[in-house]
C-alpha cells in the first residue's frame, strides 16, 4: 500500500524543470560569491547526490543537463542496477529473513553458553579426556560485517546514487544498535525494506515505518513498555526511551518546544506497541492488555481515551506535521547536503515546502517547476559549500569502525575505502 501511494505521487507531480538547479544555486549561493560555472555546477551536484564522481557520471551529466540527470535519480527504479545486484550474492545472510537469523542468533548464543560450561568442568573423576568445547563464528559479527561491505559496495558500485545517498542518511537519524540483544538480525531487514524501502518516499509514511520496526521497538525497549496494572505478576511500567527519542531526535529535535510532560504522554500513548515472538519470528503486534486507554495530552492535543493502537498513530500523524519538525529535517538535509551551517533563509524554504508536500522527500518533484527555486531540492543540491566529500568520508568511517570481515585475508574490508573516491 505504501509503494503505491508512493508511485502514485511521483507519476502526478511535474519533473524538474531546466533552470531550476541553476536558479537555485543563484539564490542560495553567499553574497557576492561568483556564480557557479557549468563544469563546477556539474561537479557540485555530483558531489552532492552521489558517493564520489565517475566519469561516465560527467559525460551523463554534461549530456541530458544536470536537471535531468538529478530527476533520473530521483526514480531509481528506471535504472538498472543488475551489474551490483549481482555482486551483492555474496553476502548470503543479508538475503535470510529477520526469523530465520534471530533463530540461528540465539541458537548460537546457546552452544556458547554450552561451550562455556564445558570449559569451566571439572576433569573427569575416571581421567578420561575432557569433553572439546564447541568453537563457533560470531554470527552477529558476520550479519554486521556483510551488512557494512554491501553498503560500501552500493555506495561505489550502485547507479541509484541519490538513494544510496539518502538510505545512509535515514540509516543514521533513524539510528539503531546493532549489539543489543538479537538487533544484528533485525539490522539487514530493516535497513533494505524500512529505510531503504522508503529512502525517497514520505517521510510520515518513513517514521510510521520505523515506529512499527521490531528493530526499533526492541532498540528502545518500547516492546516492554506497559501500563502498570495492579495484581499483575509482571508490571514493567511505562519505558520513556522510545518517546524521548522520537521528539528529540526523529522529529521535532532538542529545540523543538515539547516537555518532559510531553514524553511521559507520548510513552503513554505508546503503550501496547510491541514484538511478537522476538526469539523466533519478531514483528510488530498490538497488544490491549498492557495499553494505557486514558485520555492524554501531546503538545496541547487532546488524544481521546478509550482508542488504543490509534493513540501512537495520531501522535504520529501529529509529530509529522508539525512545523518544529518541518525545520528540524530541513536544516539536517541541508547540513548533509550544503555546509554545517546553512544559511537560515535555505532552511526556511526548505521547510515550507516541507509542510507544504505532506513531508514528501523527493520534494524537488512537486515544485521543481515553481518560481520559488531556492526552496527545494534543488537548492539543497547545489548551494556552494566545503564539504563536497561528506558522503564518502561517512562510508569511510564506517568502513574502520566495522568489525574485521570473514572475507578477506588480515580482517580487511574487501572494497577499500579510495574505491569510493575513485568511482
Amino acid at each position: 500500500m505504501l509503494a503505491c501511494s508512493h508511485a502514485a505521487r511521483k507519476d502526478l507531480t511535474p519533473a524538474l524543470a531546466a533552470e531550476a538547479p541553476e536558479a537555485a544555486a543563484q539564490e542560495a549561493a553567499a553574497p557576492g560569491a561568483p556564480p557557479l560555472t557549468a563544469p563546477e555546477m556539474i561537479e557540485h551536484i555530483l558531489s552532492r547526490t552521489t558517493f564520489g564522481a565517475r566519469p561516465e557520471d560527467r559525460l551523463r551529466a554534461q549530456s541530458v543537463g544536470i536537471a535531468a540527470f538529478v530527476e533520473e535519480q530521483l526514480h531509481p527504479e528506471r535504472l538498472d542496477d543488475a551489474l551490483l545486484e549481482q555482486k551483492l550474492q555474496r553476502f548470503d545472510l543479508l538475503r535470510e529473513g529477520p526469523d530465520a537469523l534471530v533463530q540461528k542468533l540465539v541458537e548460537q548464543r546457546q552452544m556458547r553458553k554450552r561451550a562455556a560450561m564445558v570449559e569451566d568442568a571439572p576433569p573427569p573423576p575416571d581421567g578420561g579426556e575432557p569433553q572439546e568445547p564447541m568453537r563457533n563464528g560470531s554470527l552477529k559479527r558476520d550479519a554486521i560485517s556483510q551488512l557494512a561491505q554491501a553498503k560500501l559496495m552500493r555506495a561505489v558500485f550502485s547507479r541509484r546514487q541519490l538513494k544510496e545517498v539518502m538510505t545512509d542518511f535515514w540509516f543514521n537519524h533513524f539510528n539503531v544498535f546493532a549489539g543489543k540483544q538479537e538487533e544484528a538480525a533485525l539490522l539487514p531487514d530493516y535497513e533494505q525494506n524500512v529505510i531503504r524501502a522508503l529512502a525517497l518516499g514520505s517521510f510520515p509514511e518513513l517514521l510510521e515505518a520505523t515506529a512499527h520496526s521490531p528493530a526499533m521497538l526492541i532498540y528502545l525497549d518500547n516492546w516492554r513498555s506497559a501500563v502498570p496494572r495492579p495484581g499483575a505478576k509482571q508490571n514493567r511500567g511505562i519505558n520513556e526511551n522510545y518517546a524521548r527519542e522520537l521528539l528529540e531526535l526523529h522529529t521535532l529535535g532538542v529545540d523543538g518546544g515539547y516537555t518532559q510532560e510531553d514524553v511521559v504522554e507520548v510513552a503513554r500513548c505508546f503503550t501496547g506497541w510491541t514484538v511478537a515472538e522476538p526469539r523466533t519470528n519478531p514483528h510488530f503486534v498490538f497488544r490491549p492488555a498492557v495499553h494505557d486507554f486514558g485520555s492524554k495530552v501531546v503538545l496541547g492535543r487532546l488524544i481521546p481515551p478509550g482508542r488504543g493502537e490509534e493513540d501512537a498513530k495520531q501522535v504520529l500523524h501529529v509529530l509529522a506535521a508539525h512545523p518544529a519538525t518541518a525545520r528540524f529535517i530541513a536544516q539536517k538535509l541541508a547540513r548533509r547536503f550544503v555546509s554545517d551551517e546553512p544559511p537560515d533563509a535555505l532552511v526556511d524554504r526548505v521547510a515550507v515546502t516541507y509542510l507544504r508536500t505532506a513531508g514528501d522527500i523527493g520534494m524537488s518533484r512537486s515544485t521543481g517547476t515553481s518560481r520559488q527555486p531556492g526552496s527545494t531540492w534543488p537548492s539543497v543540491l547545489t548551494a556552494r559549500s566545503s564539504s563536497c566529500w561528506q558522503a564518502s568520508r561517512d562510508a569511510c568511517s564506517l568502513g574502520r569502525k566495522i568489525m574485521p570481515t570473514p572475507y578477506s585475508p588480515g580482517g580487511g574490508s574487501s572494497t577499500p575505502c579510495a574505491a569510493i573516491s575513485a568511482r
